[in-house]
């Protein structure tokens, strides 16, 4: 367990900065949130810096850090994303102060990377559907979001190993009103053999989706499961609640500031081992009866109006 220190018994003072893509999004927002709290718990401070991202379709250039933002006072940085490399990286390096990285590349000395888990809880979500008898399963996300790619290819292979094939991509706009992602969907529940299942790349995007399902006059799970990604709030109290994918930001955030406290101490760093992201069932996956779900036209209602 990490040493506990507060600011106030004449323990070591330590402020560590934290970088973080403005805006953060459904994941990182709760993952920079996670670092905070690990280290403002031990009695260290954490000043964040939003830093505006370079681009919107998974980014891999960083946005330029604040001009003035105090580096000589900092123990460490904690940085979110891509919100320090190259020459930042370099810069900030040549300090001896440790960088710890969460979903960004860095190698050298006192540079720490960590990766979250992205892929193999959507592998496991499928696989989960496919053994329930789900056979058409789609995928829905917003195409600017983080990790969105990385996850759908995650989705594509878990079905080709499966022998299942993919249905087209449920794009999203931000907030979930892209009106091409609801077309898309449309066309889907409009076939012979409508999707009987649908993993979102966000708990945002399946309470999105579900409400859309519903309106549609579907029922879940019985006609169509529904799954997220994130394990917040707003999944786990929809009607029915939703199955989602943890990605374990709590853990992550722990491990991302013992690696920092013991870099900063000159102590050995613990291994940058992420764990793996965790499913959480709900009632809106099918019940346990594989094969007895068969794919095709389901009963259609019409919304109630207003």
């Amino acid at each position: 367990m990490g040493e506990s220190v507060t600011k106030t018994t004449g323990g070591p003072h330590r402020t560590f900065g934290l970088f973080f893509p403005c805006p953060a999004g459904p994941y990182l927002g709760p993952l920079a949130a996670a670092v905070t709290l690990q280290l403002e718990h031990k009695g260290y401070q954490v000043v964040r810096y939003p830093v505006p991202a370079a681009g919107t379709e998974d980014s891999t250039e960083a946005g330029s850090w604040p001009s003035q933002i105090g580096l000589d006072y900092l123990d460490g940085i904690i940085a979110v994303q891509q919100t320090a490399s190259g020459q930042q990286a370099d810069t900030w390096a040549a300090t001896g102060k440790p960088l710890v990285a969460i979903s960004g590349e860095q190698t050298g000395p006192n540079r720490y990377a960590l990766k979250p888990d992205s892929t193999s809880g959507i592998a496991r979500m499928v696989a989960h559907l496919a053994k329930h008898g789900r056979r058409r399963i789609a995928f829905a996300g917003q195409t600017g979001q983080f990790g969105t790619q990385e996850r759908y290819e995650a989705y594509k292979e878990a079905l080709a190993q499966l022998g299942l094939p993919p249905t087209p991509f449920i794009p999203l706009g931000t907030g979930g009103t892209q009106p091409g992602g609801q077309t898309v969907l449309a066309q889907l529940l409009s076939t012979s053999n409508p999707p009987d299942a649908v993993v979102a790349d966000s708990d945002t995007d399946a309470v999105l989706i579900a409400q859309q399902l519903q309106a549609a006059g579907y029922r879940i799970p019985s006609d169509i499961a529904a799954t997220g990604y994130g394990n917040t709030a707003a999944a786990a109290s929809y009607n029915p609640p939703l199955s989602t994918i943890d990605p374990n930001y709590t853990q992550i955030g722990k491990l991302a500031a013992d690696i920092i406290l013991a870099a900063a101490a000159g102590r050995p760093a613990p291994s940058p081992q992420i764990p793996p992201a965790t499913l959480v069932l709900r009632a809106s996956l099918p019940a346990r009866h594989p094969g007895r779900h068969r794919p095709g036209p389901r009963r259609r209602h019409q919304p109630s109006q207003p």
